[in-house]
């Protein structure tokens, strides 16, 4: 069991993700020991038990009896996998992780349930079509704040102790998932149905503090009245790129040549851990030190580790088209007592010379700011300002440049549909009008580059007289992407969705333990990859389940930057399209103006 920083202390351990996929039904739990943190599984007559030292899990004790050599559920396994020689390593595997990323939403439930401190047992039963997993869970004793809250924001029955799903074969098609709902028994003793993809927020939100890596928890860093919340980082524009076959080839050659040029291995493919940890082992020279991801259309990444192998599990699990992967160990690095800052500086160096190489690189750190020049840009320079003085200090500069410059007419001939428009988004909103007004300028005063000047010509904020399937009432966006959506649910309550840069929001590793400790400052709260990547693939959706939540939101100071951070790039990207006929400046002009 590989020692290496994760949010849940019980994620260290790698087979935790492999449980439910494998022949042989099971009951994992971890939980508070004099010894430290206890986990222990049983997979049919076996029992493991290992202890958490306090940095790494240490088997203590095991059931020898009758042991079993457990594969994987063959209804599980992709068909294009099934009946392998089973003496080929490689291909052994590959089928694990096919099988792992064909079920990657059942394996991360049962991993984070237990993870998490649930009491979790996985039964398969039935075999082709009607072949299901079902997954029961019973809770600890969670931090009863968070659940609070989260329960409230999230329209949760409080007191769940109990959690039941089933992971189902989609009807017709060789693809499984869970069903939309899950049973759970809330704290007044009846059993009700919930929709699914609510219960993992909650459980990451209130989970005991035991189950987490020291030091996780940490408080929001609130925003002052109109205070500027500078930016780090000015990313590069990204574009998605589609390349011939020969540009490809011509791609990876010079990715070749570089990676010679700079000490790298040979391509390992296809990339898969084991095969990369085999490779090091063979080496002899440690696990510590540097990689180059080699992706289908000839794109590369460059990232650092202290451990290659696990790294890689990573990406695989974030990227479906990696194709290769080249290593590099750094013998200095596996020297150091804490070898992060001799490797990130080594990194920054290497990643500067693919910038210099004009290598096709998708990573987002490191990375100067080169782009031609875009029309808005001529805006800022009317203002004598430029795009990089707005995000470091996005407040001060709209306040001093923006103050008297809106620039779309309101047309007495158009006014009655707008009009009409916003007197039924105020019904709609009824008592909350007035916070939703107030959400609404704190985006545009701290999160728009220069909003009055830009209106409509970049962005447009739509309040639709139907509300569409999505349940959107209101929706401000940015070039053809929807940057800020308010939505009503059919029984009236208030949700939002914005996007924002994920290096903004979580750091430049966008780690799996930022995103834990984001939705635990902000229970209930999720965050899902944009399904639009217009200004780069990076951006996030972070969704409020209502309008409190927003409100929360709204005062943490990394969030609001990284909705800053999107909103520059989509604005950068392109104009507001045929989506400008739906704009209504009457509500613009109540929220700017501050009215009711």
């Amino acid at each position: 069991m590989t020692e290496r920083a994760t949010a849940f202390l019980a994620d260290q351990i790698d087979e935790l993700q492999f449980l439910p996929l494998l022949n042989g039904d099971c009951t994992a739990g971890v939980s508070l020991a004099e010894g430290g943190l206890r986990f222990e599984v049983s997979v049919g007559r076996e029992t493991l038990v290992s202890i958490f030292d306090g940095q790494t899990w240490v088997p203590v004790e095991e059931d020898e009896d009758g042991a079993t050599e457990f594969g994987l559920w063959t209804p599980l396994v992709p068909h294009d996998f099934r009946n392998l020689d089973v003496t080929d390593d490689d291909l052994v595997d590959e089928q694990l992780f096919r099988t792992y990323e064909e079920n990657a939403d059942l394996a991360n439930w049962v991993a984070t349930l237990v993870a998490a401190g649930w009491r979790v047992s996985v039964r398969h039963t039935g075999d082709g079509a009607v072949a299901e997993v079902h997954v029961a869970a019973s809770a600890p004793d969670v931090d009863e704040g968070r659940a609070g809250v989260a329960c409230h924001a999230l329209r949760l029955p409080s007191g769940i102790s109990e959690i039941e799903a089933v992971w189902v074969r989609h009807s017709g098609l060789d693809s499984w998932g869970f069903q939309d709902e899950a049973e759970v028994a809330a704290g007044n003793g009846e059993r009700q149905r919930v929709p699914i993809d609510r219960l993992l927020t909650y459980v990451i939100a209130c989970a005991p503090s035991w189950c987490l890596a020291p030091g996780l928890d940490s408080p929001v860093d609130r925003r002052a009245g109109g205070h500027d919340m500078k930016s780090s980082i000015v990313a590069e524009i990204w574009k998605p790129t589609t390349r011939s076959h020969h540009e490809i080839r011509n791609c990876r050659a010079a990715v070749a040549k570089w990676s010679e040029d700079h000490g790298f291995s040979e391509p390992l493919e296809p990339a898969l851990p084991q095969k990369v940890q085999r490779f090091l082992d063979d080496l002899n020279e440690g696990n510590t030190g540097y990689y180059l991801l080699e992706f289908d259309n000839g794109d590369c990444y460059l990232g650092q580790s202290k451990s290659i192998a696990d790294r890689l599990k990573g990406h695989r699990v974030n990227r479906s088209d990696i194709r290769s992967i080249r290593v590099k160990p750094d013998s200095v690095a596996r020297t150091l007592t804490d070898p992060l800052r001799h490797l990130l500086e080594n990194e920054a160096t290497l990643i500067n010379s693919i910038q210099l190489a004009r290598l096709p690189a998708r990573n987002k750190a490191q990375m100067t700011y080169i782009s031609e020049q875009r029309s808005l840009d001529e805006i800022f320079k009317d203002c004598e300002t430029t795009v990089a003085d707005w995000l470091s200090r996005p407040a001060q500069v709209n306040r001093t440049f923006d103050a008297d410059g809106r620039t779309v007419p309101l047309e007495p001939s158009q006014r009655a549909p707008w009009e009409t428009s916003y007197e039924l988004w105020c019904e709609r909103t009824g008592d909350d009008a007035d916070t939703v007004r107030s959400l609404y300028r704190t985006y545009m005063e701290l999160c728009l580059p220069l909003p009055r000047r830009t209106e409509y010509a970049y962005w447009v904020l739509s309040a639709p007289e139907k509300i569409p399937y999505f349940r959107s009432i209101s929706n401000l966006t940015i070039g053809f992407t929807e940057a800020f959506r308010l939505m009503m649910d059919t029984d009236g309550s208030l949700s939002g969705m914005v996007q924002v840069n994920g290096v903004e929001l979580l750091g430049e590793e966008m780690s799996d333990t930022a995103l834990v400790r984001f939705m635990r400052q902000h229970p209930g709260v999720s965050v899902t990859e944009a399904p639009y990547q217009a200004s780069g693939p990076f951006n996030l959706l972070v969704w409020a389940p209502n309008l409190q939540s927003l409100v929360d939101l709204f005062q943490d100071a990394t969030f609001l930057r990284s909705a800053a951070t999107a909103a520059i790039h989509l604005m950068r990207a392109s104009r507001a399209g045929n989506i400008r006929t739906a704009h209504n400046p009457i509500l613009v002009d109540a929220i700017l103006s501050d009215q009711s």
